[in-house]
């Protein structure tokens, strides 16, 4: 059910529906294999779990019943995603069944923020496909209850989390629990896109929300140290992937400035693909082993070994004898240079300024 919270492709007409079906016929199989080994732990928890959770997903948009068209989508998303994701994971970590209590078991209580901001993406989804819904004769939460109480739903769908976290922050004896505040800009900035109608891409943007929400929660809830080594080496996991996706121009990129330093635009392309792929793994393995406490001391001096020479080779600002200009505000056809005593980052040196800079921080 996971692929109605964004995917468009069966709306869009990407992928025809037989490649869909599939594909969820696969990651059907594949899920109930993992379950089948889960059982050996806790039977009887792992079968509750994964029956439910089964049936849901199946069943949300598969006759006879087809929870979203009779309106049930939500409910069944937020308990997907919700109270038996939290569940199934707190099976496959301790071997038990958590109990059912929201006051008692932890698990369950923030089960309910995390499926509550679930179903958000959902509503904000099917508020942006009301009319391709109506026209598939499907009834969802965001048709019934119009524009306007849409807009209340989804603010009590994204407050909510907050209130509880905040409540156990302040009457718990975690006052960590607090940093989730800090996503606070992030939730209002989506909830005024929301209120004005502006729902491109607007999905992505509060599961991307929910994702530092979800992660900062994590982070409260676990050891210091694990938070304060996750903030320190999250810059070059999230780098590493980021250098993977934007590979071709990377590549590029890197042939560049390995041709400012050797002073030759004869380096074959290869070479700096080789080294490009190099440091990918010397920021993907190390940093997420780093952050799993695992030979931390090694990982970090892994890491240090590669952002000393990037540091140096990429961002190197004082090859940038001509600063790029910069746009002008307000004004899309002329060109205007920027002053380097602003306090702005306008053009090429200063942003070479500012990443080699914090490079040197990192360093420290």
């Amino acid at each position: 059910c996971s692929s109605d919270l964004d995917d468009r492709a069966l709306v869009d007409k990407t992928l025809p529906p037989r490649v869909v079906f599939r594909s969820a016929m696969a990651c059907f199989v594949t899920g109930l294999a993992g379950a089948a080994k889960l059982a050996t732990v806790a039977p009887f928890g792992t079968v509750y779990v994964v029956l439910a959770g089964a049936l849901l997903a199946f069943f949300y948009t598969a006759d006879p019943l087809s929870l979203k068209g009779l309106g049930l989508g939500d409910v069944t998303i937020f308990l997907c995603f919700g109270p038996l994701l939290m569940y199934g994971v707190a099976i496959a970590t301790t071997g038990t069944t958590p109990g059912f209590d929201p006051l008692a078991s932890p698990i369950l209580y923030y089960s309910i923020p995390i499926g509550l901001l679930t179903v958000d993406i959902l509503h904000i989804n099917n508020e942006r496909d009301i009319d391709e819904d109506s026209k598939a004769g499907l009834t969802t939460t965001a048709i019934v209850l119009g524009r306007a109480y849409s807009y209340t739903y989804h603010c009590i769908l994204l407050a909510t989390p907050y209130a509880m976290v905040v409540y156990k922050g302040i009457t718990g004896e975690n006052p960590m629990l607090l940093i989730v505040l800090l996503c606070l800009p992030w939730a209002l900035y989506v909830t005024r896109r929301f209120k004005h109608g502006y729902f491109h891409e607007l999905p992505q943007r509060i599961a991307q929300h929910n994702l530092m929400f979800g992660t900062l929660l994590v982070c409260a809830l676990s050891d210091r140290m694990f938070f304060v080594r996750v903030m320190l080496a999250c810059l070059y996991y999230l780098g590493g992937v980021n250098n993977i996706i934007m590979w071709t121009y990377n590549v590029e990129l890197v042939h560049m400035k390995l041709s400012n330093v050797l002073g030759t635009a004869r380096l074959p392309k290869w070479v700096g693909a080789v080294l490009f792929a190099g440091a990918i793994v010397m920021q993907l393995f190390p940093s997420v082993l780093f952050m799993l406490g695992f030979e931390t001391k090694l990982m970090a001096q892994i890491l240090l070994v590669f952002v000393v020479p990037i540091t140096f080779v990429v961002h190197d600002l004082w090859t940038i004898e001509d600063s790029n200009p910069a746009f002008s505000a307000g004004s899309s056809s002329k060109r205007n240079v920027a002053s380097r005593s602003v306090p702005t980052f306008p053009t090429e040196f200063d942003n070479e300024f500012v990443h080699f800079f914090k490079n040197v921080g990192m360093i420290g």
